[in-house]
């Protein structure tokens, strides 16, 4: 049955009755997509992860599904499950449904859960491969819909006792630090061509993807997305302010190159800007319109650019091309990845001393 979404910015409702409304439908969408990932063909094991069970679903949050095949089909199960995200996506955008259901980058292999679940170092194996560390930060909280010999729940509570951990803040801020190092050296190279605008966009990529590494070394992380631009900055000032600075130049949020952005976006942008900016100052979140301004545009940026799988964004999402913007974006980036370095060994040296005096 078709969800009938609404208009949720409607004049008569208060920021509460807004958020209230829009959590209680991601409710009911995470409930009815996560049964629909269960009953695929091939899968024997499935949740729902991320925000929404953690109950800090906001405006744009994604509904996250984990979904468990067993080796032998997995490749099949695993197009299957990817098939079933673009469908169900279709719908929703056709049912004017803000939120999308996220499925392809959580496709787990039944091994690899009892590997993990084996032991620890079973685990961090598991998380070395490529692409598979960000699972641990998805699945705390996770809610089970179904379960083969209680893996899933026992990966859920393993990953929710590793995800602060020294040795897993070590592994993760490693492997984003050599991904995104790499992702910069062909932005250069595609600045050192003239293409300016690809060059834009993996800087803004690259600044997204280090916001998780930021935010572990502070031990903390965004609760949503849509806010990991206002809490990146907010931390920083209280850490390195010129942090912040540098991840606003990487990606293109300085206050005028956003209220550029968002007067050349369409018109739906600015509606989407006052419900979030209604809905949080509600929640009494201590926000200004330039702060949520920036996370609207750094998530639909951060989405358009990984759709893009590195290309340029679309004009509105972009910072300007000119070469030089595109240089001083880089360099931004890289001084975040070199501090994202630094603060990884310290934060290892800080864990090491508080184990000693344990």
């Amino acid at each position: 049955m078709a969800i009938e979404w609404g208009e949720p910015w409607d004049e008569w409702k208060t920021p509460e009755l807004i958020l209230r409304d829009w959590r209680g439908r991601v409710e009911r969408l995470a409930a009815a997509e996560g049964e629909r990932f269960a009953r695929l063909p091939g899968v024997i094991g499935a949740a729902v992860i991320g925000t929404v069970p953690r109950g800090t679903t906001w405006p744009l949050s994604d509904v996250d599904i984990l979904t468990v095949v067993e080796p032998e089909h997995g490749a099949e199960t695993e197009a299957r499950v990817c098939a079933e995200e673009t469908r169900s996506n279709r719908r929703l955008a056709e049912e004017r449904v803000p939120n999308e259901v996220e499925a392809r980058f959580w496709v787990r292999r039944a091994d690899h859960l009892r590997a993990a679940n084996a032991s620890e170092d079973g685990l961090f194996e598991i998380l070395a491969r490529p692409n598979q560390a960000g699972i641990a930060l998805k699945v705390p909280g996770g809610r089970v819909l179904a379960d083969f010999d209680g893996q899933v729940c026992a990966f859920i509570g393993r990953c929710e006792r590793i995800v602060f951990g020294r040795r897993f803040v070590r592994s993760f801020v490693d492997d984003e630090v050599r991904a995104e190092g790499a992702r910069l050296e062909v932005a250069s190279e595609l600045a050192r061509a003239g293409e300016c605008a690809a060059a834009n966009a993996l800087a803004l990529l690259a600044a997204h993807e280090m916001t998780a590494a930021l935010h572990l070394c502070w031990r903390a992380l965004p609760e949503s997305i849509s806010r990991a631009a206002t809490r990146l900055v907010r931390l920083a000032e209280a850490h390195e302010a010129w942090v912040g600075e540098a991840f606003l130049t990487a990606a293109g949020l300085g206050e005028e190159e956003t209220w550029r952005r968002l007067a050349a976006a369409p018109g739906w942008a600015e509606r989407e800007r006052d419900v979030l900016l209604a809905v949080r100052q509600g929640a009494g979140e201590d926000v200004d319109a330039l702060d949520v301004t920036r996370d609207l545009l750094h998530v639909t940026s951060y989405l358009a650019a990984r759709g893009g799988e590195g290309g340029a964004c679309p004009a509105w999402l972009t910072a300007r091309n000119a070469l030089g913007d595109a240089r001083e974006r880089l360099r931004a980036a890289r001084s975040i990845m070199d501090y994202v370095a630094a603060a990884r060994d310290e934060r290892a040296a800080d864990d090491e001393e508080t184990g000693e005096e344990e």
